[in-house]
């Protein structure tokens, strides 16, 4: 985005991270867990308050857990919806909010494609991200009147540091199955993504 002349803020739990990544790509870093509420409305602030609009925003946040829904519990399943379902619901409403005053744009969710295809020990974060691709069809709906475009893509699994585990050598016949799955008959990379 920066090359193609985009001021990028980056927002996340840890700011220092935040902020090194978007003064990698001349922009700033602000301090946004998703799932607070408060850090939402200021995070949303400061950018507002600095540039004086979004134009576009993307929404990556993600946690990941697995749990037979037997075995599931609190510790399982709060957290993976808070980031999952209700952080993407709180991030639309401070982004989008903040478009619609600005003339619109654009927000992306990520969705995936366990919410497509039901597997094993996925109930968390593949009902996460079903739910989510709802709210992207409720959102679409509230906010096309303010010119504000709401769009969610489903990647499949994409080696990232949350799940290299998946890529170990035991989980090679799985990885491979899923590659022959694809279209392009290979995994998928961060960039494939981000392009």
């Amino acid at each position: 985005f920066s090359n193609e002349g985009a001021t990028v803020v980056v927002a996340g739990r840890r700011i220092d991270l935040a902020q090194q990544v978007g003064e990698q790509y001349n922009g700033m870093g602000v301090a946004w867990d998703v799932t607070d509420f408060e850090q939402g409305e200021s995070a949303s602030s400061e950018i507002m308050g600095r540039y004086g609009h979004i134009d576009a925003a993307i929404n990556f946040a993600g946690y990941d857990d697995v749990s037979l829904i037997r075995d599931i519990t609190p510790e399982h399943l709060e957290p993976m919806v808070n980031v999952q379902f209700n952080g993407a619901i709180y991030f639309l409403r401070f982004m989008c909010n903040a478009m619609a005053k600005s003339g619109g744009g654009s927000a992306i969710l990520c969705s995936s494609l366990t919410a497509q295809t039901p597997s094993v020990s996925r109930v968390g974060y593949a009902g996460s991200k079903a739910g989510l691709e709802y709210v992207a069809k409720i959102a679409a709906v509230e906010y096309g009147i303010d010119n504000v475009r709401i769009n969610c893509i489903a990647p499949h699994v994409i080696e990232t540091e949350m799940t290299a585990e998946a890529f170990t050598h035991e989980n090679r016949l799985a990885i491979e199955a899923v590659r022959l799955q694809t279209p392009l008959k290979r995994m998928g990379h961060v960039d494939d993504v981000a392009n």
